[in-house]
């Protein structure tokens, strides 16, 4: 469902920044949370503050974390960076095609392109198919390269939303090795979101201790109390596990000044 908030997420003159090409999943993903806005995009993570703090933008929608890949650090550190305020957040569904010109069949590719994160979420599938995965910036990149060069033999990973923006035929849906993929985008703005006294929105509850995101916590209107724990996967050794939590233990700092967390359970 789209996110509410005070500036009018159905207005059309809403603008939202996202970094990223059109076609990219951080599009979809502010579709998502303003249906009816107008998408701005932004070559890297650090044009989608500025658009906002320059007034090119209204908002902006950033991923933060994502249910296989982890923690998106550097975004992290962009957090404590700017002064924007954080006034809601957004699950994104994450969903793999295997795109590719008119006329070319599966048996016809031999590589197919796509950001280093999907080419190894679909690791196992392309492996299957015979397919080298080769790294470009983002997942759109790749779809709009493969349609501009007309390529015959190399395909793209990216989003059915893509596949129709350049004219790509979808081979394959849902290649990634794994269903359980999920990215949570923060939405920013320049001025904090007041919400109503009885209708509570949501920000981050993480746990070092687990391999899967928690449930989010509730933010309320008064604060009296806040508690959150980094999440993070066991994959990470100790050591970048130390650094993430100093890191987090400042980007949860820097929640509890510009949102209000009402303390819940474990």
């Amino acid at each position: 469902t789209p996110f509410s908030d005070s500036g009018g997420c159905n207005e059309p003159s809403l603008r939202v920044a996202h970094q990223g090409i059109r076609g990219a999943y951080s599009e979809s993903a502010a579709e998502k949370a303003y249906p009816n806005c107008e998408t701005i995009a932004c070559q890297h993570f650090h044009s989608t503050f500025q658009a906002v703090e320059r007034r090119v933008a209204d908002r902006a929608v950033i991923p933060i974390e994502n249910s296989l890949g982890g923690s998106i650090h550097g975004n992290y550190d962009l957090l404590l960076r700017h002064s924007l305020h954080i006034i809601g957040e957004i699950r994104f569904a994450v969903s793999h095609c295997l795109l590719a010109n008119n006329g070319v069949d599966l048996h016809d590719l031999k590589t197919v392109l796509s950001h280093p994160q999907a080419l190894a979420q679909c690791e196992k599938s392309l492996t299957k198919l015979g397919l080298e995965g080769e790294a470009v910036a983002n997942t759109a990149v790749a779809a709009k390269k493969v349609a501009a060069e007309k390529l015959r033999d190399t395909g793209a990973l990216a989003s059915s939303s893509a596949a129709l923006l350049y004219g790509l035929n979808i081979l394959a849906s849902n290649v990634q090795d794994d269903s359980n993929n999920v990215t949570r985008f923060l939405l920013l703005a320049r001025e904090p979101l007041t919400p109503a006294t009885d209708t509570p929105f949501k920000s981050f509850k993480w746990s070092l201790e687990t391999g899967r995101m928690e449930r989010p916590l509730h933010i309320g209107n008064r604060g009296e109390d806040w508690e959150g724990k980094d999440h993070r996967s066991r994959r990470f050794t100790q050591k970048k596990a130390a650094k993430i939590k100093t890191m987090s233990s400042n980007y949860l700092d820097l929640i509890k000044r510009r949102c209000f967390i009402q303390k819940t359970p474990l």
